[in-house]
């Protein structure tokens, strides 16, 4: 008897599992549109992360696939975070649900302004859910029927405005070659040194940003980047005008080339007319050959 009610325990959770798997099969997928990092390594939070800058516009698109074998009437898609507060997509509510198909899927759009850091700190990473609420019909008296188990996540983050702007800083300045060879291609003594003050503030920058004290990983990152474009504004001005000079050299080198050329030709055609006339005057001293008889 024992050895059944094994058996039957089993059963019944592998049934049980499967009917969780079904209805996490709901949401199929989501996507975050327009973040300022998106599954990125941020070593501030030593993980991969999602955020939006304090006071933007997060906006959550998420794809739901009817699993059931009967219509499932949407009335609801939720974004639930761990600070208290859901967001709910507009598209969806009790008065105008929304009908997938069997094996259909539908995209719903959550959109939200990014609350203020005393709400949803920027000092560590947040989770959240993802609900789909479907009904019994979409007319008439509607009855909620938990169909769908929420999907959870984690590792969203909401950016300060000086940490957002050294974030984006940083961005710029990863534009540029930092490599350690980069400082021989400059042509100039100021170039070199401005490069070597550059470099020096990104890396205090990056260290102050580990720390958390982003007002100063803002203020270096922006005195690395101010530097960097000096030194290639610089190197450009140098380079055009060595160019310029390069192209005026040339110029004047052609236009002596070309006289020198116009002089051989000229001195050529003097020495042809001249040995024309030479040959006529020795024509003309010969006089005409006699005729022996």
């Amino acid at each position: 008897m024992k050895k059944y009610r094994v058996m039957l325990l089993a059963l019944v959770t592998l049934v049980l599992l499967s009917t969780l798997g079904s209805a996490n099969a709901t949401i199929e997928s989501y996507n975050w549109i327009g973040p300022l990092i998106k599954n990125e390594r941020d070593e501030f939070y030593g993980d991969y992360v999602t955020g939006y800058k304090t006071g933007s516009t997060a906006t959550l698109v998420v794809n739901v696939r009817n699993h059931l074998s009967k219509d499932m009437n949407v009335s609801a898609v939720i974004v639930s975070f761990d600070w208290g507060v859901n967001y709910t997509s507009t598209e969806v509510n009790l008065t105008r649900v929304f009908a997938i198909k069997p094996g259909e899927a539908h995209v719903f759009t959550v959109v939200f302004t990014v609350p203020d850091t005393t709400v949803a700190s920027n000092l560590v990473t947040h989770k959240y859910k993802i609900y789909v609420d479907d009904v019994n019909a979409t007319t008439g008296d509607k009855k909620l029927l938990y169909n769908n188990l929420p999907l959870a996540l984690s590792n969203f983050v909401v950016f300060s405005s000086t940490q957002a702007d050294a974030k984006e800083t940083e961005r710029e300045l990863d534009k540029y070659d930092w490599s350690s060879t980069i400082s021989y291609y400059f042509l100039t003594g100021e170039a070199k040194q401005l490069y070597v003050l550059a470099k020096g503030a990104k890396t205090q920058g990056y260290n102050a940003y580990v720390k958390g004290d982003f007002a100063t990983a803002a203020s270096r990152y922006q005195d690395a980047l101010d530097n960097i474009e000096t030194a290639w504004a610089n190197e450009t001005a140098v380079y055009s005008g060595f160019e310029k000079s390069l192209k005026a050299l040339v110029d004047s080198g052609q236009g002596v080339l070309n006289m020198v050329g116009y002089g051989y030709t000229l001195f050529g055609i003097g020495f042809i007319f001249m040995g024309i006339g030479v040959l006529v005057y020795l024509v003309r001293k010969s006089g005409t050959p006699k005729v022996s008889a």
